[in-house]
């Protein structure tokens, strides 16, 4: 993904970051991230998405474990598990009235995240660089 993504900026004649949550300088500054980011150890994370980001923010609310097995029963009836970072991420908004029915982006904006956890931390930083 990180090849594919320095070919692409060089292809398009932009600044490439030498790896990801690094900026380029240049005219304009460029950066890449991948999802879901860096560990606390600041390794990039070889798999995940951003809702396995999202989900890692609220990892201590109780209701997760309501969700993994909601998840589970779901799985032992027959239930298509292809997107279940997606299924996650969704039933456990749907347990607070305040982000049910919410896409990703609404359910960001309404406080469904912690922004001040450790995982978001690059993410932070390098917007604010840019």
């Amino acid at each position: 993904a990180i090849a594919s993504v320095k070919h692409a900026l060089a292809k398009a004649e932009l600044p490439v970051p030498n790896g990801p949550f690094e900026i380029a300088e240049g005219n304009p500054k460029t950066a890449l991230v991948l999802f879901p980011g860096l560990d606390d150890s600041g390794n990039l994370i070889q798999t995940g998405t951003l809702e396995d980001l999202c989900l890692t923010t609220v990892e201590n609310q109780p209701m997760l474990d309501c969700v993994d097995a909601f998840l589970s029963c779901c799985k032992d009836v027959g239930a298509d598990m292809r997107h279940r970072h997606k299924m996650k991420l969704h039933t456990y908004l749907a347990g607070h009235d305040k982000f049910v029915g919410k896409k990703i982006g609404e359910a960001a904006q309404a406080g469904a995240w912690d922004w001040d956890h450790s995982r978001m931390k690059p993410f932070k930083q390098l917007l604010c660089a840019l």
